[in-house]
């Protein structure tokens, strides 16, 4: 259950069919058949060839690091004019272009500030985003229900109650019928009570629908595979790599109420709703500005200056949070990807013969939560019940019935075409869909949304959503739509994604094809590839830090190292990579 509340957390910074992006009538296409920003809204905005891109690698839980990494590349390279990202970085890419739709980040009184003016306003927002999770963390109770969330596999407290009673369910205490009776109604009381109140919090709140639904109307008396079901969705991108129904059962979060809140973050970084009229125009004063220069902002907030700057940002965020609870509509959520400037974002696809694979176990998994192996007893019977799943058929043809998928511009999507088309010794380039203009709330419900988290998304009637974890490296196709140099933020580690590979495995991908992939020490691999095409590499650290560590997860991106052999990057960065670490350095 910790990692419910770091996405809880990371829902802040953390429905189906939308309209069209074409039907939207306050949005017209150009000549190019692009949705983009006219220079009033938005003076960043430009059709010409991005010329600093950042390619973002999703990381879960670590999503803070995007933003250190974020913040060092504007303060040290330059104005990002081009980006792209999938699964979690498919956020950060968001909140990036939420920034850069701030018109008071233009406004430099009594001119259109330059991009050398922007730069250190820009550095100064991606900051403010640990202010926002500090914020987040203080409105939900604070350092102890961190603390408390931290400790959640312990066996006692509430948490420990609430793991006990999804394992056993209600035990009936001895005694006689009446007795037995009697206490169990006052149980049901109790248990009822303890929900309504359980609903009205934070956490409440969030909680996926359906799951809420079950416990609201069984209360002590739910089927014990229902219960089972709750707890295997607690666990979040922990998964069992034999078990198919990570990829069937609903989330733990309600994924509709999580993407509102995105949007929530996205308005109140744009300066849309009800935002204190003064607050960006106070951080970016030139004393804010000057206090903030080479530092993070838990750095910042130590000196006076950075201390009264944080303090106008918190109230204001928290306010703002506050006051678009309830009916509030983001609506940045309603704009197409790539409106401010030019943004690409993953997914992986399961099409063709994939989809009626796909509903044909998602029925039989439903008839398991709904009428499971006997019996009801967590230590006899969940191990028959896991053992069942595992037993569901779902073997996929991954050359035939997966694709990776992505969203943008329509102009940038056909350069992309044009280039994965000529890369034919490359197995990730051969996998290629174009996936078209989508709104940020049809491509946050999506790309984010990875098996363990939610079970599969509809894309119309032919396909399936399953995460943006397929191009975690997605560098060669920022160099597709022109970018003249890209900067890619990543970590280090012996393999790949130990997520994608767990999920490539239950899609049975086929070893040599796997190996052309995701190998990273195999020179010729697509990820191989995609490192030698970045011109620098942030090599961050943030695997070595814990789930809820955002501090570290932040800092060790903005510190981190920088491979490169581009002598601009070796003049500007701040400190270079000196040894060839692995998933930072191609062999």
């Amino acid at each position: 259950m910790a990692k419910t509340y770091q996405l809880i957390v990371v829902g802040f910074i953390g429905f189906l069919t939308l309209t069209s992006i074409q039907t939207q009538a306050a949005l017209t296409p150009n000549a190019d058949g692009d949705f983009v920003a006219s220079a009033d809204k938005a003076p960043f905005v430009s059709s010409s060839t991005p010329k600093l891109c950042a390619a973002i690698r999703g990381n879960g839980g670590h999503l803070m690091a995007h933003f250190g990494g974020l913040a060092q590349i504007t303060e040290s390279f330059g104005l990002v004019d081009g980006i792209s990202g999938g699964s979690s970085a498919a956020v950060s890419v968001f909140f990036y272009e939420s920034m850069i739709a701030n018109p008071v980040l233009w406004n430099c009184g009594d001119h259109r500030c330059t991009e050398e003016e922007v730069r250190p306003r820009l550095t100064l927002m991606l900051k403010s985003i640990m202010g926002g999770v500090a914020a987040t963390i203080d409105m939900g109770g604070g350092k102890a229900l961190t603390d408390k969330f931290k400790k959640s596999g312990a066996p006692d407290g509430e948490m420990g109650e609430m793991m006990n009673f999804l394992k056993d369910g209600f035990q009936n205490p001895g005694g006689g019928p009446l007795r037995r009776r009697i206490i169990q109604r006052i149980a049901d009381r109790m248990m009822s009570g303890k929900l309504a109140d359980f609903e009205e919090t934070p956490l409440g709140r969030l909680i996926n629908d359906n799951h809420r639904a079950s416990l609201r109307n069984f209360g002590l008396h739910m089927p014990p595979h229902r219960r089972w079901e709750i707890l295997l969705a607690a666990q979040g991108l922990d998964f069992n790599t034999e078990d198919v129904s990570l990829f069937f059962r609903e989330g733990v979060l309600d994924y509709d109420h999580l993407v509102n809140i995105m949007g929530r973050v996205g308005d109140f970084y744009s300066n849309r709703g009800p935002i204190n009229p003064k607050m960006w125009s106070t951080l970016f004063s030139k004393n804010c500005v000057e206090a903030s220069k080479n530092i993070t902002w838990e750095e910042m907030v130590k000196s006076p200056v950075g201390a009264s700057c944080a303090r106008v940002f918190d109230q204001s965020y928290k306010n703002y949070m506050r006051n678009t609870q309830g009916g509030y509509q983001p609506t940045r959520l309603n704009e197409p990807v790539g409106y401010y400037l030019n943004t690409l974002v993953s997914d992986s696809v399961i099409l063709g013969e994939g989809v009626k694979k796909y509903n044909r176990a998602y029925q039989q998994y439903r008839q398991l939560v709904e009428q499971g192996p006997c019996c009801s007893n967590y230590r006899t019977g969940y191990p028959k019940f896991r053992s069942a799943m595992a037993q569901i058929p779902f073997q996929l043809n991954f050359m035939e019935e997966v694709r990776f998928g992505y969203w943008g511009r329509n102009s940038a999507l056909r350069e992309v075409e044009k280039g994965t088309s000529s890369r034919k010794d490359d197995m990730k380039s051969s996998l290629f869909m174009n996936l078209g203009t989508q709104s940020w709330k049809y491509i946050l419900r999506r790309s984010p949304a990875e098996p363990g988290l939610s079970k599969l998304v509809p894309m119309g009637k032919d396909m399936y959503s399953s995460g943006g974890w397929s191009d975690l490296h997605p560098i060669p196709v920022l160099k597709d739509i022109g970018c003249e140099k890209v900067v890619y933020i990543s970590r280090t580690n012996t393999v790949d994604s130990e997520y994608g590979q767990g999920i490539v495995h239950l899609f049975n991908i086929p070893a040599d094809v796997n190996d052309k992939l995701y190998n990273i020490n195999n020179p010729d691999s697509s990820s191989s590839k995609a490192l030698k095409a970045a011109d620098a590499v942030l090599c961050s650290n943030w695997n070595a830090y814990t789930a809820v560590d955002f501090t570290n997860h932040f800092r060790s991106s903005y510190t981190s190292p920088v491979a490169t052999q581009d002598p601009e990057f070796q003049g500007k960065a701040r400190r270079l990579l000196n040894e060839p670490l692995p998933g930072c350095v191609a062999p």
